[in-house]
């Protein structure tokens, strides 16, 4: 498979993985240890808290920055991945997680079936 990336972009994937990773493993640890069961409907909202996540995380490493006589100045590199910048892809995490985030809260409660 072919990543068209410039710069930092590659991240972006990376943060969406770590993201998930993140959110699933503490899950697993919180049924594990401290007994607390989450169930299946919830996992649409486990999802978009690590889309959220992941867009946070791609939003406020966007853009490159260098140190100028202490002062921390931007670099005005183009981080893009399939070009799109950094900056849309912080977006369109946002959105896609508080999709999950509305709609998994909906069939958590009943309102909308599997």
């Amino acid at each position: 498979m072919i990543f068209f990336f410039k710069n930092k972009g590659i991240l972006v994937p990376v943060y969406l993985v770590a993201s998930i990773l993140a959110v699933v493993c503490i899950t697993a640890l919180l049924s594990s240890y401290a007994g607390i069961e989450v169930p299946v409907t919830y996992n649409s909202v486990i999802y978009g808290l690590a889309f959220i996540g992941a867009g946070v995380w791609t939003h406020l490493t966007r853009d490159s920055y260098l140190i100028v006589n202490g002062r921390r100045e931007a670099m005005g590199e183009d981080n893009s991945f399939f070009f799109l910048s950094m900056q849309l892809w912080a977006y369109i995490y946002l959105g896609t997680g508080l999709l999950f985030v509305f709609f998994g809260s909906l069939i958590a409660a009943g309102v909308l079936k599997d």
